[in-house]
């Protein structure tokens, strides 16, 4: 005899932000049961996170890490810049560079920070070093003094870029300095 599955009824569970981002809705998701939204992701831009339209161009990736009370709570897993933004930012006689960084941070969470920089003119070999250099060393030193919340809003903020701008426009004059993309490791 073949037995009928059985269908189990599914139910909305409202999907918030972190406490860091004021635990904003995100939206929401169906799932029969609580565990199977463990695991899942949610996108969204910061400008619908924060209200403010001049961040439409930023991406945040957010994972659903529990749920309590029909409320899944998430955490940041990627920061990222869209392509048709960074794809403006480029122009003519300017040097591009990328810079990858894995850093620690002071909650021992890995992260790997991706950085996108654009001289105001040509930039010489030498020079291009010198900005990598300086930006390994600022970087390492301030995230491994930082946890990854501060970070996060920091450079949701842009406060983190302009810090990083300041300081290395003093080597080459800078156009762009931006952090391209920011992944969770661990």
């Amino acid at each position: 005899m073949v037995r009928a599955k059985k269908v189990r009824k599914k139910v909305w569970f409202k999907v918030v932000a972190p406490e860091y981002f004021n635990k904003v809705e995100l939206g929401e998701a169906l799932a029969a049961e609580a565990e199977e939204l463990v695991g899942r992701t949610v996108e969204t831009t910061l400008a619908e996170l924060t209200g403010d339209l001049s961040k439409q161009h930023v991406k945040l990736l957010f994972e659903i890490k529990g749920v309590a009370d029909g409320v899944a709570n998430t955490e940041l897993k990627e920061y990222s810049l869209s392509l048709p933004f960074l794809a403006r930012l480029g122009r003519r006689n300017v040097t591009i560079m990328d810079e990858v960084i894995d850093v620690t941070t002071k909650d021992s969470k890995k992260l790997r920070m991706k950085f996108l920089i654009i001289t105001l003119t040509k930039a010489h070999r030498r020079q291009c070093t010198q900005i990598r250099k300086k930006l390994r060393e600022i970087i390492s030193q301030e995230v491994s003094k930082t946890e990854s919340k501060d970070i996060y809003l920091a450079v949701c903020n842009h406060t983190f870029q302009d810090r990083l701008f300041q300081t290395i426009k003093k080597i080459f004059p800078l156009r762009h300095l931006e952090v391209r993309k920011i992944e969770v490791r661990s």
